[in-house]
């Protein structure tokens, strides 16, 4: 364990505060997750480093199992974008954070129905809305 951070064997790191759950990969300090424990639905930050989306799939996906799985029918990544950033830079974040959290989502034998930007006062989330996948 170091500063409090305890690794997976696949690399990811987790610790956790009263207020919430956060991922780290020990080959790339620039990669981390937080999720809100109050709303557990929430991602509050989500920062893909240099890892390839592949990569960063899997870690989410492990980082939601380990934080309590995926309890409802959305999950919302917050803050994904400053209302004032152009357009092009607001969509290409979403379509990485829409593609990687919906990846991740499957991965964690969950659907994606709707995945859309929802505007919250001066930043845009990402909301996807999901269904469990029954076989």
């Amino acid at each position: 364990m170091a500063n409090g951070w305890t690794y997976q064997k696949s690399g990811l790191g987790l610790r956790e505060d009263e207020f919430s759950w956060q991922g780290s990969v020990e080959s790339d300090p620039r990669f981390f997750l937080r999720r809100s424990k109050d709303e557990p639905e929430k991602v509050t930050d989500l920062l893909f480093g240099e890892l390839s989306d592949d990569t960063a799939e899997a870690m989410l996906a492990e980082f939601l199992r380990l934080s309590g799985g995926i309890r409802g029918k959305r999950l919302v990544f917050t803050r994904i974008s400053r209302r004032g950033d152009s357009h092009d830079a607001t969509v290409a974040t979403f379509d990485r954070v829409a593609r990687v959290g919906t990846n991740a989502v499957v991965l964690s034998g969950w659907l994606v129905d709707n995945r859309f930007l929802d505007q919250d006062g001066n930043h845009w989330n990402a909301v996807l809305e999901l269904r469990r996948d029954v076989v």
